[in-house]
């Protein structure tokens, strides 16, 4: 494009000392005046397409800048509208973080409250107490410390008794019993019945086998409360004793890992398990509990357990 300006402004030049050349020399013959006309003639005939030439050239850069132009605008307008987005991201971050930093130390200055073992290793820090798999449990009414299974598996704790008979007192329905020690050693005891459970029995291909629930006296260590117990010879068993849930719940945590945490209750009669045949199994005092006697049966009021009557009313 630069090339065709300059010959431009040489045929612009060319013409200008051309006039001038014809005015300076009014005397020249008419012949060369002719050919220098001609001569001019010729060159303005080129520089004619060179010049649209030019101009076509102008409009291609003009339209090319405005293009460009617009492209970098749009790049522009670009540009800005990322920032806003970027400036709200970094707002939400902020405020993310805001919330995050917020719960963390809320966390930080109220930590959940993590129950511990006191010193002694027999109670949690809450107070409740720590059973192992086999515990001392007291019961008052036969003043005897028996050794007590802890099975977080059943939902009702169970004692061993025979020779089960149910009687009415006071309009209510009681049931007398014998918690079997040895072969020759038996206490009998009577407690208020409370209900009737049914027990699925594993080892009688899942038998349904109703017993009576009474209530006891029962004390573990510094606790001393009413318990629920049904009623089952557990002589086949290890245990006189089997504790539940029920009682567990409130007032222990269970370390299967462990074995008589809590203390032992003195108690008239100690006995500790069926399969302890040495003679520690059983240990009474001189000054021996005066069993309660059995009394004849009555036939309104005594009925066998098992039998299927109701209680009498």
């Amino acid at each position: 494009m630069f090339r065709h300006t300059k010959k431009l402004c040489s045929a612009i030049t060319l013409i200008l000392m051309t006039v001038t050349g014809c005015q300076m020399a009014n005397d020249t013959s008419g012949s060369t005046t002719l050919n220098a006309i001609n001569e001019l003639r010729d060159q303005q005939a080129t520089l004619i397409p060179e010049l649209a030439s030019i101009k076509e050239e102008l409009a291609d850069l003009k339209a090319s800048r405005t293009a460009e132009m617009a492209a970098l605008n749009e790049k522009i307008e670009s540009a800005h509208s990322n920032r806003k987005e970027l400036a709200e991201i970094n707002s939400n971050l902020n405020s993310l973080r805001t919330t995050i930093n917020s719960k963390m130390n809320s966390q930080v200055e109220s930590p959940k409250e993590v129950k511990t073992m006191n010193a002694d290793s027999t109670k949690l820090s809450d107070g409740k107490m720590i059973f192992g798999e086999v515990e001392w449990i007291y019961i008052g009414e036969a003043d005897a410390s028996l050794e007590g299974r802890i099975d977080t598996g059943a939902a009702v704790s169970s004692i061993s008794a025979v020779d089960v008979e149910k009687f009415e007192r006071d309009g209510k329905t009681w049931y007398r019993f014998g918690i079997p020690l040895t072969e020759d050693n038996t206490i009998t005891i009577e407690a208020p019945w409370v209900r009737n459970t049914q027990i699925k029995q594993a080892s009688t291909n899942g038998n349904i086998e109703d017993r009576p629930v009474v209530k006891l006296t029962v004390k573990v260590d510094s606790y001393t409360g009413k318990a629920e117990f049904s009623l089952k010879n557990r002589t086949s068993m290890a245990y006189p004793i089997l504790i539940g849930r029920e009682f567990i719940k409130d007032i222990a945590v269970v370390d299967v890992s462990r074995h008589h945490v809590q203390k032992r209750i003195e108690a008239n009669t100690v006995f500790t398990n069926y399969k302890d045949t040495t003679k520690k199994n059983l240990v009474k005092k001189d000054s021996k509990k005066e069993e309660i006697p059995a009394k004849p049966a009555d036939s309104q009021n005594v009925q066998t357990a098992g039998n299927g009557a109701k209680p009498a009313k």
